[in-house]
């Protein structure tokens, strides 16, 4: 039996991929809490689970508001960021692919990344990094994120993991003189529907 079922439809201009459908594999913002952030924080009802925090990382805080971005992103996800420990180095997260059996080392995922700048930067200072994963730019451009303003970049080509996990990395750049930084981070594989569930004869009308 069943006594409520709720559906929050996600606009088309949200999640876009060529072809197929999106199964999550994480869905995680960095602050020093146990919270998972679900509706009504999150107008869909996505479940935002708090990122383990390594010990080289540093996380910090804003109370001020952040403005939301076409993804919807709630203030309690995207008020939360970390840096490396020490800003002369890249910002380093292992991405494990495979951790769950049902995924093959060699599954194709595609990621989210959600960035807002929380700090007011002075004249001279600039905040300024690439994003890689084992090593290979994702983007053709280095990025910069957007003063308390949520700002989501999609990875335009599904990525592959040789051995299940590989190393996403944010890396300064040379003329920045501020760490990079992330809010939240999010993974999708594609789901292939080789075969139809149901048979099209079976909607319709008479």
């Amino acid at each position: 039996m069943i006594n409520v079922l709720e559906l929050r439809p996600l606009r088309t201009d949200m999640y876009i991929t060529k072809s197929k459908s999106l199964q999550l594999l994480g869905r995680n913002y960095f602050r020093i809490s146990e919270a998972v952030i679900r509706y009504p924080d999150d107008v869909h009802d996505r479940l935002w689970a708090p990122g383990f925090l390594e010990d080289e990382w540093a996380p910090f805080n804003t109370t001020i508001n952040i403005t939301s971005s076409s993804y919807d992103l709630a203030q309690s996800v995207m008020a939360n960021a970390i840096t490396p420990l020490d800003p002369k180095k890249s910002l380093n997260i292992t991405l494990n692919i495979s951790s769950d059996t049902t995924e093959s080392p060699t599954t194709e995922f595609y990621l989210y990344m959600h960035f807002a700048e929380l700090q007011t930067l002075k004249a001279n200072e600039t905040r300024k990094f690439n994003i890689l994963i084992d090593g290979k730019p994702i983007f053709d451009n280095p990025y910069s994120p957007k003063f308390l303003t949520a700002d989501s970049l999609q990875d335009p080509r599904p990525q592959q993991c040789d051995e299940g996990s590989c190393n996403f990395e944010l890396a300064k750049m040379w003329d920045s003189n501020l760490p990079p930084l992330i809010n939240a981070i999010e993974g999708f594989t594609e789901i292939d529907f080789s075969l139809l569930e149901t048979n099209g004869a079976d909607g319709m009308s008479f």
